[in-house]
């Protein structure tokens, strides 16, 4: 797998990329971000635009490797969704059953319990050993749930503060 450095400079790709605006600035934007990765040590990298989504490719002696930003959320996200929620960020990264996916959504306060038990719900129902830790700091309420399997790490953050809620779903598969 890829040393988390080289993420990083994916990271400050995407900045760029997203700075751009319209076909000609997407096309440069991206051929600029290659330019920059691989003088940086990453090598062999493809960018691509597609729906909304930021996808780079990178080819590496185990693979490729691939991360897709934005878009909304990929058609295999291993997560139940809440009814109402909105996407802020989603990532994934990898390939096949080394896929591991991110994401920021945004849901209603008033469903902070309901989302809270949907998602603890999911790690019991999918063999999951999960972890629940409640926290108060100042007037925002967090719950922390992880959930470990052979196979897979699930994390999941949720938090309000006044009528706003968040929530942070992680997954990543264990080599």
């Amino acid at each position: 797998m890829w040393v988390g450095r080289k993420w990083a400079y994916l990271a400050v790709a995407i900045a760029v990329m997203v700075a751009g605006c319209g076909s000609v600035a997407d096309r440069v934007g991206e051929e600029l971000v290659e330019e920059l990765l691989e003088g940086s040590g990453i090598e062999d990298v493809e960018i691509d635009q597609d729906d909304g989504s930021i996808i780079f490719t990178v080819e590496t002696e185990e693979g490729d490797q691939t991360m897709r930003m934005g878009g909304g959320l990929p058609a295999d996200f291993p997560f139940p969704l809440p009814d109402e929620y909105e996407v802020t960020t989603a990532f994934e990264i990898g390939e096949g059953d080394q896929k591991a996916f991110s994401a920021i959504l945004v849901v209603p306060a008033d469903d902070f319990d309901k989302v809270t038990e949907l998602y603890e719900n999911f790690l019991n129902d999918e063999g999951f050993e999960v972890t629940k830790e409640n926290m108060l700091a100042g007037d925002t309420r967090f719950v922390f749930l992880t959930g470990a399997r052979d196979d897979v790490a699930a994390i999941i953050t949720l938090s309000v503060e006044g009528d706003e809620g968040g929530l942070n779903l992680h997954w990543e598969p264990k080599n």
